[in-house]
């Protein structure tokens, strides 16, 4: 390599190494905005907007059983505490469900999906794509 090449090589690296600092600084201060200090931009009217389901707290106790809806209340209505999403509509499709670590643990028809993979053995009863909302048998 050139003298010339060198100095070249090393104003590369150099800006390089500003660039990736000053992406890492960007990318902290972004992450450090608090959900509610976000601006929020009104929909245009007449538009459909796609958002994420946040179901209300339940004021009863929770009382509804594996294979039941909980769109309404999310997982504060189900016994168990676990409300899974397994339709492709966002309002619709939610189930309670229970944790499990085998097939035989989950309602018959029903199986038993790790939540993440290579962590711990449990997972959750995951219903049929045919599933209506009803108590699963056991």
């Amino acid at each position: 390599m050139t003298g010339r090449s060198v100095a070249r090589s090393a104003r590369a690296g150099r800006f390089g190494y500003w660039l990736a600092l000053g992406w890492s600084a960007a990318l902290l201060w972004a992450c450090d905005v608090q959900p509610e200090e976000a601006p929020r931009v009104p929909a245009p009217a007449g538009a459909k907007v796609l958002t994420e389901h946040r179901p209300l707290t339940a004021a009863s106790p929770p009382s509804k059983s594996v294979g039941e809806d909980c769109t309404t209340y999310g997982r504060s209505e189900c016994v168990s505490g676990i409300c899974l999403h397994v339709k492709p509509q966002p309002g619709a499709g939610y189930f309670c469900s229970q944790t499990c670590r085998d097939l035989e643990e989950c309602p018959e028809g029903w199986r038993c999906a790790r939540l993440m993979p290579g962590g711990s053995e449990d997972g959750v009863c995951q219903p049929p794509s045919s599933w209506v909302s009803a108590v699963a048998s056991p």
